[in-house]
């Protein structure tokens, strides 16, 4: 009785942490819409058409991320009760990589970061989900950048796992110092719970969670750690040849909003 009575707390403070972490996610893109929205109001009373058109772009981004963020917390829950829609099928990593790197431009340009490329021995293909796998290099990429020092740089490499002859990439920015605390929790449901770093999770966004999910669902590993600069965060992946979880059929139903 004692030990169920701890599980059922343990559950239910996962479960009060992840609806934390999806408030505080949402709160960034929502706000910016309001005040974009003010600014949009005094531009057209002022008749600034330039302002109106800035204005309108800065709100077409916001409401973009908005739902990208959504996306997110739905795909969370699809994945944990295996009713993703998986679509596993034979992908070219290095267009990938290079698609999402490409779809980031504009906020590494906004932030006055450069993002750098190279591949070393990388696989020409390997079979997995590619809208996933390009919405977790997205993810990541896209939350190096907001941690980035301006004027910084964002890596992104790609090669040959040894361990499973699969691909490993790796996301490394130079900027704010990844907490080792935080860094064990991140990409966890109850990631902001109590314990050491649990609060400074919810900067990090709960778009990491998403990515955890993701990559665990094709049989793969994730991790995040300080890289050897001591300056900065890096967060790397594996994917192996095929996706085991997905080859067994975790997940054949479902929608994805």
């Amino acid at each position: 009785m004692g030990e169920t009575l701890e599980q059922m707390k343990e559950i239910l403070a996962a479960k009060d942490s992840y609806f934390h972490m999806s408030v505080h996610d949402l709160k960034g893109p929502i706000t910016n819409i309001r005040g974009y929205i003010d600014l949009l109001d005094i531009a057209i009373e002022n008749g600034e058409a330039a302002k109106q058109r800035a204005y309108l772009e800065k709100l077409k981004s916001s409401s973009a991320d908005l739902v990208a963020r959504i996306s997110d917390i739905r795909n969370i829950q699809l994945i944990e009760e295996h009713r993703f829609p998986f679509t596993a099928t034979e992908i070219d990593v290095q267009s990938v990589i290079l698609d999402a790197v490409d779809k980031a431009g504009l906020a590494a340009a906004s932030a006055g970061v450069r993002i750098e490329v190279s591949f070393g021995g990388i696989p020409a293909r390997i079979k997995a989900d590619e809208a996933l796998v390009g919405r977790v290099l997205s993810n990541l990429i896209e939350n190096s950048i907001r941690h980035a020092s301006t004027d910084g740089c964002v890596k992104v490499s790609g090669a040959r796992d040894a361990e499973t002859g699969g691909v490993m990439i790796t996301i490394e920015n130079r900027g704010e110092l990844l907490d080792s605390r935080v860094a064990e929790r991140m990409f966890r449901t109850d990631a902001g719970a109590g314990g050491a770093g649990g609060a400074d999770v919810f900067r990090w966004g709960l778009g990491l969670v998403f990515c955890g999910k993701a990559i665990e669902a094709h049989g793969g590993r994730i991790w995040a750690n300080q890289p050897s600069s001591r300056e900065g965060a890096s967060f790397s992946f594996v994917l192996p040849p095929e996706p085991s979880m997905i080859a067994n059929g975790a997940g054949r139903r479902g929608s994805v909003g």
